[in-house]
């Protein structure tokens, strides 16, 4: 399961083809800065208020209906150039009460916030906020990282993962950025990893032909008997082919094992392919082998 850092890690994402020398490149720090002027790298710094939006009202279920306004958590995670004298800083949210703690449950996804900023004689001018753009992840977290989708896009990656009783699973958002901040609509979402070897009594026996790298299971849950049921294990790695123009091909390569009831299990090599289609991604070749948990 991917975590989060509690603090901010002050550390600048610069993709090679977007450097231009003469720029410097501004620091987290600087810009969160003007984004939040109270916003300071400790427990309490890093609560501050919001507007609330029909995105935010629905992040966590206590929301009072007329609040206009809501605190959460930031910590800020990287700093694309977007465009000549165009800048993005990237953050994580996270809903806090109150009191200023954090407010989630296992179901809860992080706020991913974006603040778009252009250079001037005086210093950084903030020229949009998005906080949040999108809501994604468990447990308040979910890691972001910047990708160049050909050599004139850049965009943004979000991975987030959890368990719950023995079930795992990973997805991934991926996201365009241009001089305008992040486009809110995730230009592709997808399943990238399943198992439920440990949620079985039955699964490691059953995956291990395949699978024979797999740890013994509990062996008191192994005396229970199971009804028939699937066993599964699936990871995926994805990769975008280079381009020059509109964004390459998404690509994710899957393996793995499945064994449908008691059927014995199968080996899984399979490529799933998404070709961008205009303003998103779209299914060109192969299927999805993740099962939904």
């Amino acid at each position: 399961m991917l975590r989060m850092l509690a603090s901010a890690v002050l550390a600048v994402a610069i993709p090679a083809a977007a450097q231009a020398p003469e720029e410097d490149m501004p620091s987290m720090g600087d810009l969160i800065a003007v984004a939040f002027p109270k916003w300071a790298d400790d427990t309490e710094g890093r609560v501050q208020t919001i507007p609330l939006t029909k995105l935010t009202q629905r992040w966590t279920s206590d929301t009072p209906s007329k609040a206009k306004q809501r605190k959460v958590i930031v910590a800020p995670t990287l700093v694309l150039r977007a465009a000549p004298g165009r800048y993005v800083l990237l953050a994580t949210m996270q809903p806090a009460a109150d009191d200023g703690m954090a407010q989630w449950s296992h179901a809860t996804p992080a706020g991913l916030a974006a603040y778009t900023f252009s250079t001037t004689p005086s210093g950084w001018k903030l020229l949009k906020r998005q906080e949040p753009f999108d809501l994604k992840g468990f447990e308040g977290a979910a890691h972001m990282e910047p990708v160049r989708l050909s050599a004139a896009v850049q965009g943004l990656v979000a991975e987030y993962g959890s368990c719950w009783q023995g079930y795992c699973g990973r997805w991934i958002s991926v996201y365009e950025v241009s001089k305008d901040g992040v486009k809110p609509a995730g230009i592709a979402d997808m399943p990238l990893a399943a198992d439920n070897v440990y949620a079985r009594p039955d699964c490691v026996q059953r995956l291990r032909p395949e699978l024979p790298g797999l740890r013994p299971g509990d062996p008191a849950a192994n005396a229970v008997m199971a009804p028939p049921g699937d066993c599964f294990k699936i990871e995926g790695h994805w990769n975008i082919e280079e381009a020059q123009a509109m964004p390459g091909a998404f690509i994710v390569d899957f393996s793995g094992a499945h064994s449908a009831r008691d059927n014995p299990a199968q080996r899984i090599f399979e490529r799933l392919r998404y070709q961008w289609r205009g303003t998103r991604y779209e299914p060109g070749s192969g299927v999805n082998p993740v099962p939904k948990i």
